[in-house]
C-alpha cells in the first residue's frame, strides 16, 4: 500500500491510499491538467523532485523507494525551492 499526503498551495494536504506504484501512477495521470509548481518527495530518501511539469511526478514515482509519497502544489518556484532546502537540511 501507498499513501500519498497531497497538498495544494496553503492547504493541508489530504491523503490517499494506492494498492501500488501502478495505482499511484494512474492517480497522478489527473494532474496533466493543473498548473502549478510541483515539489514531491517521500519518507525515506533524500530525493526531493520540483517541477512545473504534471507529467514530470508521473515519470518520478519509481525513483521514489517509501510507501509514503508527499506532493504539494506551490505558486512559484522560489516558494518550492525554499521548502526542498529545508528537507535536504533536515
Amino acid at each position: 500500500m501507498i499513501y500519498l499526503n497531497l497538498g495544494v498551495d496553503e492547504a493541508d494536504g489530504d491523503v490517499t491510499e494506492h494498492a501500488n506504484t501502478d495505482a499511484l501512477k494512474e492517480f497522478l495521470l489527473l494532474f496533466g491538467i493543473y498548473n502549478g509548481i510541483w515539489l514531491m518527495t517521500d519518507a525515506d530518501t533524500t530525493e526531493v523532485f520540483v517541477t512545473d511539469n504534471a507529467s514530470t511526478l508521473y515519470h518520478s514515482v519509481d525513483v521514489l523507494t517509501g510507501d509514503k509519497i508527499f506532493i504539494q502544489r506551490y505558486q512559484s518556484f522560489e516558494d518550492a525551492y525554499s521548502v526542498a532546502l529545508l528537507m535536504r537540511d533536515v
